[in-house]
């Protein structure tokens, strides 16, 4: 049965393997075809994502829409944590009134919260929550107040607009690892008092949410927010993302050569395009976004030697190859004989639920008892010999399995009766009589050699004995005496599912002339 799967499966993965490379190069994929599928699968996350932004900075504002609500700090610390919570792509949320400033932010499996802890406003203190449990507490203090920083005046120039902005800051009491972040910000009017939000989005969270990343890929995406700064993107891991507010943005040819062609379709609302550059061919897609989204465009940038995966590729080139050298394997496999799948010359045995899962073939059979004879209830020497002449024509022939205990319509008898039978009713007492009589019969180096004994408890807590018989390179001949007490030797081999006598010297010999020279 095992070889029969294993011939199926390769054969119909052939087959298969096949009729994707003849697809593949019947139906081709022309790149400005797999552009448009990428490029509207990416159009959908983005919406999707500066969609939920805006719902998400719109509902903190309706919350928090009078003066000093934040001075609830548990309330405060509850919503906060919780908004964190529901959307695990926001890395830290930051909300400032007035000189009152809260922040909640994700790290690993914990979250992280600091409210403004003294009259002193570049002194806040941090809390560290796993689920509703506090584990830490600290203060930290800052050089310069946040609300000095360019980004901070920036967001606080006009209000009810989103912002976008990119930065390059530290971990969490990691000040040596920079990461590479997102900011969308937005500031209103409560009663006069100017308050602002700050979402933060890891740059590797939305690559991924985009499905644009890979340690593989050069694709780039270039935002350009309301202020007109264009924040460029890039999934290479050495180009590190600029300071979009304290610093001029610093970008490469490829990036110049982008935006000049991009330049041709300043009065397109949304499309894409292509150029080369440097032997390599670049396709564009671009849309032009309401102002409710802060963002008057996104550009979006992949090599054409990416829109094809390696493995389309390699199929479409050797696909008839593998897929004929599988169906040939499998072909072989069907031909192979069967002993090989039952790997007899292993010395583990399998357990006897997975041996039943077989019927009695040629390397498989089933005894109920060694010396209880079930039809004349009681012990009948003579299925000893029965025994005797089924391990001998498994190691005659290609090896197999024995089980004692589970008669032959597989159900388990156990080995109780036979117990009975003997001067010590257990296992160990069983296996030295068993192993006495094949000593006596086969000789201790053969034994020794090619056949292995398990006792197993399966259901009721019934014992079977699982006999392993490896394939001999000698041939064996059992020796009994006959009636009138003369000494015989009889030579037995498997025939389909069950042990036959070779009467015939000259077959006997050519049987072994073939098998074991």
């Amino acid at each position: 049965m095992r070889k029969y799967i294993l011939s199926i499966i390769l054969i119909l993965g052939g087959l298969t393997v096949m009729v994707i490379s003849y697809t593949g190069k019947k139906n081709p994929t022309y790149s400005e075809t797999a552009f448009a599928e990428e490029a509207l699968k990416f159009d959908k996350a983005f919406n999707i994502f500066t969609t939920q932004v805006r719902e998400t900075l719109f509902t903190i504002k309706s919350k928090f829409n009078y003066n000093f609500k934040t001075r609830d700090s548990l309330q405060t610390r509850e919503y906060f944590l919780g908004q964190l919570k529901q959307n695990n792509l926001i890395n830290s949320i930051g909300f400032f009134q007035g000189d009152y400033k809260v922040v909640a932010h994700n790290e690993n499996s914990s979250l992280v919260f600091a409210v403004d802890s003294t009259a002193e406003l570049n002194v806040v203190k941090w809390q560290r929550f796993q689920g509703e449990k506090l584990i830490s507490s600290w203060y930290e203090s800052f050089d310069q107040s946040i609300y000095n920083t360019p980004w901070y005046q920036e967001l606080m120039r006009q209000s009810n607009e989103i912002k976008w902005y990119l930065r390059t800051r530290s971990k969490l009491n990691s000040p040596e690892e920079g990461q590479d972040f997102f900011y969308a910000g937005y500031s209103y009017l409560v009663n006069g008092v100017k308050s602002a939000l700050v979402l933060e989005f890891p740059k590797d969270k939305l690559f991924k949410e985009f499905n644009i990343t890979s340690s593989k890929m050069n694709r780039r995406l270039s935002i350009m927010n309301l202020e007109g700064k264009e924040l460029n993107l890039n999934t290479e891991d050495q180009q590190k993302f600029n300071d979009s507010l304290q610093s001029k943005n610093v970008v490469d040819s490829l990036q110049i050569n982008i935006a000049r062609h991009f330049a041709n379709f300043k009065e397109v609302p949304e499309g894409t395009f292509n150029f080369s550059y440097k032997n390599q061919i670049y396709w564009n897609s671009f849309k032009r976004l309401s102002s409710d989204s802060g963002i008057k465009y996104y550009l979006y940038t992949v090599p054409n030697s990416q829109l094809t995966s390696e493995n389309t590729l390699f199929l479409g080139k050797f696909g008839l190859w593998i897929g004929l050298g599988l169906m040939i394997l499998g072909s072989i496999s069907l031909l192979i004989r069967k002993r090989f799948f039952y790997m007899p010359n292993r010395m583990n045995i399998p357990s006897v639920e997975e041996i039943l899962k077989e019927e009695e073939n040629r390397y498989l059979e089933f005894k109920s008892s060694l010396r209880w004879d079930f039809r004349q209830e009681k012990v009948n020497p003579e299925l000893e010999k029965v025994i005797m002449k089924t391990i001998a024509a498994f190691g005659n022939t290609d090896g197999g399995i024995l089980l004692i205990g589970v008669d032959d319509d597989k159900n388990i008898v156990g080995l109780e009766k036979d117990f009975q039978t003997l001067k010590k009713t257990d296992a160990d007492y069983y296996e030295v009589h068993l192993r006495n009589i094949l000593h006596k019969l086969m000789g201790v180096k053969y034994v020794s050699k090619y056949i292995r004994t398990e006792f197993e408890q399966v259901e009721d807590e019934k014992l079977v004995c699982k006999i392993k018989v490896i394939s001999a390179k000698e041939p064996l001949y059992l020796k009994y005496n006959n009636k009138n007490g003369q000494a015989e030797e009889k030579f037995y081999v498997r025939s389909g599912n069950s042990s036959h006598e070779i009467k015939s010297i000259a077959e006997i010999n050519d049987y072994i002339n073939t098998k074991f020279k």
